[in-house]
Parts: C-alpha cells; sequence; structure tokens
C-alpha cells in the first residue's frame, strides 16, 4: 500500500514539472509568434480594437442622449439595453409611458369619504362656523375668553 502511495506521489511531482515547464514553452511559444506578426497584422489588430471601442461608445452617447431626450433617470439607462438607435428609442418612449404612469398614481390620492368640517356638503364651498355654535364648556379655554 505505502508503495503504491509513494509511487503516485513520484508521478504526480513528475507530471507538476512536466506542466510547469509545457507552461514556459507556450508563453515562448506565444512570444514568437507576436514577434513573427508583421506590421500590418498588428496594425489590424489594433484597428479591430478600436473599432470595438467605439461601437461600445456610439451605445453608450445613443442611450445617454435618449436618458435626456426622454427623462430617464441615471440607475435606468441600462433598460435601453444596446442594438439598433431605433430599438433603444422604443424602449425609451415605453420606459417614459412607465414613469408618467408612476408618477400619475403618486400625485392622485385616493378619494376620502371622511368628511372635512367648515364644507358644505355637495357644493365644494366653505361655510362659516359660528363660534356659538357649540357649547361653551366644549370650547378650549383660550376660545371662552375670546368670545366672553
Amino acid at each position: 500500500m505505502k508503495a503504491e502511495i509513494k509511487k503516485l506521489r513520484e508521478e504526480n511531482a513528475k507530471r507538476r514539472v512536466e506542466s510547469k515547464e509545457l507552461q514556459a514553452r507556450a508563453q515562448k511559444w506565444d512570444e514568437y509568434e507576436q514577434s513573427q506578426k508583421t506590421e500590418l497584422e498588428k496594425a489590424q489588430d489594433e484597428r479591430l480594437k478600436l473599432e470595438q471601442e467605439l461601437a461600445q461608445t456610439k451605445i453608450e452617447n445613443t442611450q445617454l442622449s435618449l436618458a435626456a431626450a426622454y427623462g430617464i433617470k441615471a440607475d435606468d439607462i441600462n433598460l435601453l439595453g444596446t442594438g439598433t438607435a431605433e430599438e433603444m428609442e422604443t424602449r425609451a418612449k415605453r420606459i417614459q409611458e412607465l414613469y408618467a404612469g408612476a408618477q400619475a398614481a403618486q400625485q392622485t390620492p385616493p378619494p376620502s369619504q371622511r368628511p372635512h368640517e367648515g364644507f358644505i356638503p355637495g357644493s365644494g364651498q366653505r361655510q362659516e362656523l359660528n363660534d356659538s355654535a357649540y357649547p361653551t364648556s366644549w370650547m378650549p379655554s383660550a376660545l371662552r375668553q375670546k368670545n366672553k
């Protein structure tokens, strides 16, 4: 049993060493490939990278301009997604509609069945209440002194 464990450990150590050697060789190969690229290939790689950055910048620019035009909050800009400008504008219109619905729900309180003191029922007009309409014992002491 111990002999088998020792044999497995030796094999494992040998494979670790081989793995490290292969990693070093792979790195050298990558460096060799890079050195063998022509100036044209390097320029093409750089151009591809710059085109990808430009595309991302255009998307971000479109998102920001739509957010400003449709009043979209900064936290919700990612809801515009990506795609063509028309697709993103369609999403922006939908988000604006959702904002408008949420604002309308917040601004309009539900009707209250609670009566309001001092209004004539059904007319919405205030009526002047006579302070003497109630017994003086019900009035606060400050009002009692005022009415005397």
